[in-house]
């Protein structure tokens, strides 16, 4: 049975990416890793107006709250505490 997650106000749910490996040339401490995290959006409030699902952000180091859905790691944040988001252009 596949569940679904529907945020609600200007919440929304993120899959963080796996950490990335350090670079054989360029050594990356573990707590600027752990600063620099990515994810993709799941699920968004029906108040979200900047990203959208599928979109791939930067994540503060913070999360309030946090839940397993489907083997899927997923973190809750207000809209205002992401970062950034990834644009192609």
């Amino acid at each position: 049975m596949t569940k679904e997650i529907h945020p609600l106000h200007d919440v929304v749910a993120v899959v963080r990416d796996a950490p990335v490996e350090a670079s054989k040339i360029i050594v990356t401490p573990e707590r600027a890793r752990k600063l620099a995290w990515t994810g993709v959006v799941l699920a968004i409030g029906p108040e979200v107006t900047e990203v959208g699902v599928g979109d791939k952000v930067y994540l503060p180091w913070h999360y309030s709250v946090d839940t397993w859905l489907d083997d899927k790691h997923v973190l809750f944040y207000l809209e205002e505490e992401l970062l950034a988001k990834e644009v192609e252009e």
